[in-house]
């Protein structure tokens, strides 16, 4: 019990530190004091005709016209109640509000990586804090890309649980990886998330050559299909927000173009 207690004393004065520099830095929010962000006044002006609906009726409509002539509050007001994963994030920011806390499980989380690395433990607190303080993750926090922030603050989370797997922890590697994923999805960035499965298939099909050369496939067979199967929990935890979000872009700019012209240009 004493050696448990003695290997997390460094652990929690970690978290004391990047709680006290979170706090330090953005102290006018302990004042009561909030960023003026751009992005999120005006998030608040799309939102405000369903958030007033939703007080009213207690029901939350699906459909705005605070928004161009009209249109779905899919990615503007929708509450995902079912999703549980709310919980780890309250925990994760140890529920206190951005940006404080937000920056706090972004360093915990860079943290987390750096201990999975075997990185000595104040080389991560600094590592941590340098994640956390990144000059383009406080510019796009001043802007009010609150979404892209927090999906940025979990990836260090899964690619943890991406080597725990490779590194034949099969099952901690997997439950690591479809909880930061989970996170990751929930933060409703998918441009985020997308980029950076990118980068998880070419580790992949580098962590395939390696295995094949060192005649280890069935390795490489129980880490993938952990972290198969910690994808699709992930995924299937935030399956309702990604299915509206799929059938909604096809309807949007992004989707197929509904204008046509025959004409000769001019």
């Amino acid at each position: 019990m004493n050696n448990l207690i003695q290997k997390a004393i460094p652990h929690f004065v970690a978290i004391v530190i990047f709680l006290a520099a979170c706090a330090a830095y953005f102290s006018p929010q302990l004042q009561g004091k909030v960023p003026q962000q751009s992005d999120m006044i005006q998030y608040r002006g799309m939102a405000q005709e369903a958030k007033n609906f939703y007080e009213k009726t207690g029901e939350r409509t699906l459909w705005t016209n605070s928004m161009f002539g009209g249109m779905p509050t899919y990615q503007i007001n929708t509450v995902s109640a079912g999703n549980n994963l709310r919980i780890l994030d309250g925990l994760g920011t140890l529920f206190i509000k951005a940006p404080i806390g937000r920056f706090f499980a972004a360093m915990l989380g860079f943290y987390i990586l750096m201990v999975v690395l075997g990185v000595n433990q104040w080389l991560a607190v600094i590592g941590a804090i340098a994640f956390g303080f990144t000059t383009n993750t406080l510019i796009l926090y001043e802007a009010g890309h609150e979404t892209k922030v927090k999906a940025i603050s979990y990836l260090p989370l899964v690619t943890a649980g991406l080597l725990l797997a490779f590194r034949r922890r099969y099952l901690l590697g997997g439950i690591l990886f479809a909880v930061g994923l989970g996170l990751d999805i929930m933060a409703n960035h998918v441009q985020m998330t997308y980029y950076f499965f990118i980068t998880l298939i070419i580790f992949g099909l580098a962590q395939l050559v390696y295995s094949i050369q060192r005649k280890e496939l069935a390795h490489f067979g129980k880490a993938a299909g952990a972290l198969l199967i910690g994808g699709l929990l992930a995924i299937g935890s935030t399956a309702s927000n990604l299915w509206i979000t799929y059938e909604y872009a096809k309807d949007t700019m992004r989707g197929e173009p509904i204008l046509e012209t025959t004409g000769d240009p001019a």
